[in-house]
């Protein structure tokens, strides 16, 4: 306790924290002010891991002005990864069951293991209940903007790339689908979508 800053600080010493229900869990501390509740750490919930060092818990919101996200396989462990990317800004709505991320860089680098796939781009939206990641803006459709650059990272799949103005991400079958891909290289091949 820091009565002359009127903040209450709480570290866990080996149990976690146990946050909107018994299945949602925060390894590391809590700030408490008049305020706000405040914490850092690693938070858990769903599939989902966020770590930040400036969390805020609201009543049903949680925001992180900076904090690395990663997304597990269903049932998988640690290890198993379906999504990751790190230095974005996190907002986890429990009403509308959407979390929503926008990049703190110009673009931040997102990782599909599962795929074997990156793309650069600036925000996407996880649907908890659909178990989609819409990647990019939908309005972008109508546009000619191309913000989403995806990269294979197979070995044997060197220089395969595409760029597209949207894009989804299904959880459940692992499938990227992306719209409006202008064209696609390979190598030293340019392929023309229809």
């Amino acid at each position: 306790w820091e009565p002359y800053e009127n903040k209450l600080y709480a570290v866990e010493t080996g149990t976690a924290f146990k946050m909107y229900g018994d299945s949602t869990t925060l390894f590391g501390g809590l700030i408490l002010t008049p305020t706000r509740l405040g914490g850092f750490g690693k938070y858990k919930f769903s599939e989902a891991l966020i770590t930040s060092n400036n969390f805020e818990f609201k009543e049903k919101i949680v925001n992180a002005d900076s904090a690395d996200f990663d997304l597990l396989t269903q049932g998988g462990a640690l290890d198993e990864l379906a999504f990751k990317t790190k230095n974005v800004k996190a907002n986890i709505d429990y009403t509308t069951k959407k979390a929503n991320f926008t990049t703190n860089d110009s673009l931040s680098l997102v990782q599909l293991p599962r795929n074997m796939y990156v793309c650069y781009l600036t925000k996407f939206t996880w649907d908890m209940v659909t178990k989609q990641i819409a990647l990019g803006d939908f309005k972008d459709l109508n546009t000619d903007k191309c913000d989403l650059h995806f990269y294979s990272v197979h070995p044997k799949q060197d220089t395969l790339n595409f760029l597209s103005p949207y894009a989804t991400y299904d959880l459940k079958n692992y499938v990227v689908s992306a719209h409006k891909v202008p064209y696609i290289d390979v190598a030293d091949s340019r392929i023309v979508p229809n």
